[in-house]
Parts: structure tokens; sequence; C-alpha cells
């Protein structure tokens, strides 16, 4: 009677009976075309090499089989390590199989190493789009919030100059992109040479050019074409004479003369910019030219004092229009 020897060439599906990881080929491997990191250091690549001839892998990667191909396996994660022993000459690596693996599994492991860049999470965000989920899912799935989601998937439509700041290491922040896009598009040659001329951009000195590209908030020019029936909404309604007083000469005195002090006061049309100091609320000073562009100057809410300090230690909270 012959012995049945099919099942050997079966792969196997389980690695959990010993809990130890399988040794497979790594020409049996094959890596996700979908893989949220799309780049990877030469530097890394090399140290990683070094280990594996030295030390072996010792973290496992994570395969489930292959879609399309029987006889292979789709990596879940673990580029590096599968890269670094394909440059080590090693046949085989240790893997655990997991078939629950996801989409939503690749990115937030990738998330949770904290190595996935802005822009690469951006990419995955819109295949996901592509294969049928709302932003709200993937927000929900990726513990983020559905602003976050907005955020990345803006830096796959940032115009040229904005992308050389994202490219160059100048900003790599989604939100701070998001509000500098914002700015461009309405001021779209102010906002290129300001980044030009910004070796390095975050979200307080943005928000100090919004102040800045911002339009005053003043009152509409009056209406001259009284004849057409309008109504010029900043001049007092005509007082009923009195005695033959012109009602005339008594606004213009009112005017001129009683009011003539409060007059000479600056009407101060900028916004308010208030932050957060060491916990505490305050107005930015935008009329105090500060020792370098790394610091501003700020009105403490609680006690009234005015400090120079660090841009970098302040967090925006809202614009006071």
């Amino acid at each position: 009677m012959g012995l049945d020897l099919s099942a050997l060439d079966e792969k196997p599906t389980d690695s959990k009976g010993h809990g130890k990881p399988l040794e497979i080929p790594v020409a049996d491997i094959i890596e996700d075309p979908n893989q949220p990191r799309k780049s990877f250091s030469e530097k890394k690549l090399l140290e990683m090499e070094a280990s594996i001839r030295a030390k072996g892998v010792k973290v496992p990667i994570s395969v489930k089989a292959h879609p399309e191909h029987a006889d292979k396996w789709l990596l879940n994660h673990g580029a590096r390590r599968l890269r670094g022993s394909i440059r080590a000459g090693k046949e085989t690596i240790p893997a655990f199989i997991d078939e629950s693996h996801d989409d939503f599994d690749q990115i937030i492991e990738n998330l949770q190493r904290e190595n996935l860049a802005p822009m690469e999470l951006a990419l995955s965000i819109k295949s996901l789009i592509g294969k049928g989920f709302n932003k709200s899912e993937i927000a929900e799935k990726l513990g983020k919030d559905s602003a976050a989601v907005t955020h990345l998937l803006t830096l796959l439509e940032l115009p040229k100059c904005l992308e050389d700041v994202y490219q160059c290491g100048k900003s790599r922040s989604p939100k701070t992109l998001y509000g500098l896009n914002t700015l461009y598009l309405n001021h779209p040659e102010k906002v290129e040479e300001w980044c030009i001329a910004s070796d390095e951009i975050t979200r307080a000195n943005v928000s100090l050019l919004a102040a800045q590209l911002s339009p005053k908030d003043t009152p509409p020019p009056a209406d001259d074409n009284q004849g057409s029936g309008a109504v010029d909404i900043n001049q007092p309604e005509p007082i009923a004479e009195n005695n033959g007083t012109s009602p005339k000469l008594v606004l213009g005195n009112k005017d001129e003369f009683t009011d003539k002090k409060a007059k000479k006061q600056p009407v101060d049309n900028n916004p308010l910019i208030e932050v957060v100091y060491k916990k505490k609320k305050a107005n930015i000073i935008l009329r105090e030219k500060p020792k370098s562009d790394d610091y501003m100057f700020i009105r403490l809410s609680d006690d009234n004092s005015v400090q120079e300090v660090l841009v970098k230690d302040c967090t925006l909270k809202k614009f006071i229009f």
C-alpha cells in the first residue's frame, strides 16, 4: 500500500499549535503592492542587513495566503526584515500566518511603529476611498477624526510651492500645510514668496502670516448716489428742527467738537490671535518686533503682562475678529 504524500505540497495554514513561527522561503513571499510605506531608507536597510547577518531575524514577519498565486505568500508587515534577509543571503525567514490582516491593519501597524510618512498615509487613505470606504469610516477605523483625514488628503493636491515645502522638510504637518494651502488659494504669490524665504514652517508662523494677509475689518464706503434710493447706514437719521436751529449744524457740531477727542484715537482693526502659553491664555502682540523670527511678544490674559516667548512654545487657539 503506497503512502499519500500529496499533503506535503500544501502550504501550512496555522502555526498556533506549538506557538512558534514557521520558516518560510523568502523566494515564496511577495510584498503587498498596497503596502502604505513606499520609501525605505538605504541606511536603515544596511543596518537591518548587518543585524540579520549577525543575529538573524528576531521578530517574525506576518504573511497570509496570496489571493492570486497558490504557491506564494503575501506579506502583511515586515518589509524591511524581508529585504534585509534577502540582502543577507538568507533562504528562509520566520513568519506567522495572519489571514485576518487587512488594509487597515497595515496602516495601523505602520502608524504604531511611527515610521509612516504623512504623504504615504494620505496615499493609503486615497486607496481606501477608491475601494468604497468614506472618510468617516476611515477615520473611525484608524482612530483619527474626520478633520485629520481631510488634512491628509490635502497633501495630495498641494500646489508646487507647498509640495516643495513638504519634500524639503520645512513642514511635514498635514494640519499646517492644510492651513497654508487655504491661504495660498487667496494669496498665491505672497504665500509662495513667504515659503521660499522661510527656513522652517510651523503652525504658529502660519497663523502670523494669516493675520498679515487677512483683509482689514473696515466698514464699506458710503454710497453717494442718494438719488437711487440707497441709504447710508453709517449716517445718523436727521433730527427734527427745534426753535429754528438747523439739524445739519447740530449734527456737525456734535461730530466735529463733542466727539473730536474720540476720533483722534486710532482704530485697531487687526484680529486678535489667542494662544496658550504654559497653560495660560494670551494674545499675540503683532506690532512689537521680536529679537528673531523664532520669538514673538504675547500679552497674558490673567495679569496683562507682556512677555517675549518662543513661537514653538505657544499653541494657537482661535482668531477673534
